[in-house]
């Protein structure tokens, strides 16, 4: 009986194992869940959709989103009493309808757990961003939306 059984169980795991193996070459190699680290177009704070050159419009989003942070920022009372500054970076991913998810800080060389509720600030500043009226322009692969993942330094100085 075990010399037959061994060998059935040998021909299952070999199909098996080519089931998995396979993939459908007419299927798209992007899900709408994929989250992409770098795309050909990036995604774009809203508010500079008029301009023609990329790179210029580029540049008036960051602008505007630097100036949207630091405008929402609320800098916490602790920290401005004991004068704690530094930066802050936080990731967040930018959903194919503009929206804001998963918004986290990151361990960085540069930057550790400031205390005093900095982190929760950058936090708020960022999430607080799906509150606008205009949603950020997603990012695009292959012509399509795409989820980006975004990483943004929040600096606090006082």
């Amino acid at each position: 009986m075990k010399i037959i059984l061994f060998p059935c169980l040998l021909i299952i795991l070999c199909s098996l194992s080519n089931t998995y193996g396979q993939t459908n070459p007419n299927l798209s190699n992007t899900t709408d869940e994929e989250t992409f680290k770098v795309v050909e177009e990036i995604p774009r704070f809203p508010g500079c959709e008029d301009i023609e050159d990329l790179e210029t419009k580029n540049k008036c989003a960051q602008k505007k989103m630097l100036t949207y942070i630091y405008k929402n920022l609320k800098y916490p009372k602790e920290a401005r009493k004991y004068g704690i500054e530094g930066v802050v970076v936080v990731q967040f991913v930018l959903d194919i309808d503009g929206s804001i998810l998963d918004v986290q800080p990151i361990p960085d060389q540069s930057s550790r757990d400031l205390g005093s509720g900095l982190t929760e600030a950058a936090i708020e500043a960022v999430q607080s961003m799906n509150n606008m009226k205009k949603k950020w322009i997603p990012g695009k692969q292959n012509g399509r939306p795409v989820r980006v993942l975004y990483t943004l330094p929040i600096k606090f100085i006082l």
